[in-house]
């Protein structure tokens, strides 16, 4: 469970202070940039369009040539090298590509575990972790922001 105040995110008896950046009005964003790729996602993995928005917004902003911190993740869902590899995307920054390999993962995901919280959870902290039951409070505090994005793209 978690509650949202202002940029105070409340997950369990942790608060969390999220940073102006996740929420910053940015005008190099154009949200609706990708719209007819993430809708083609959407229908070909029946994958809710909002919450795929929601993810490439927490995850990259919307940026395709974003980079995680560590180098590992990349492009507009932060595919990791894993992800790459299973599903064969060769272009990691190509947007096109990127948001293939990203709902087609987070499909598995959804059928892995039956429920979008889990799924949203596996997709940032990795299946094996969540399949255990270990859900770490970063983990908690990303799948609390996919969701406030998902209810704002819905």
């Amino acid at each position: 469970m978690y509650k949202y105040y202002k940029k105070i995110l409340v997950v369990g008896s942790f608060f969390i202070l999220l940073s102006t950046s996740v929420f910053a009005h940015n005008n190099n964003i154009n949200e609706n940039e990708y719209k007819d790729l993430i809708e083609f996602a959407s229908e070909k993995y029946g994958i809710d369009k909002a919450l795929i928005k929601a993810i490439i917004r927490v995850e990259s902003c919307f940026n395709p040539k974003a980079i995680s911190k560590d180098g590992n993740q990349k492009g507009l869902m932060q595919l990791s090298h894993y992800v790459v590899k299973r599903y064969d995307v060769k272009d990691v920054f190509n947007p096109v590509q990127n948001i293939e390999g990203g709902v087609k993962y987070l499909s598995y995901l959804f059928s892995l575990f039956k429920d979008e919280k889990k799924a949203i959870a596996a997709y940032n902290a990795g299946e094996e972790r969540i399949a255990k039951g270990t859900i770490p409070i970063t983990t908690k505090a990303y799948v609390a922001m996919v969701l406030l994005f998902k209810k704002k793209y819905s």
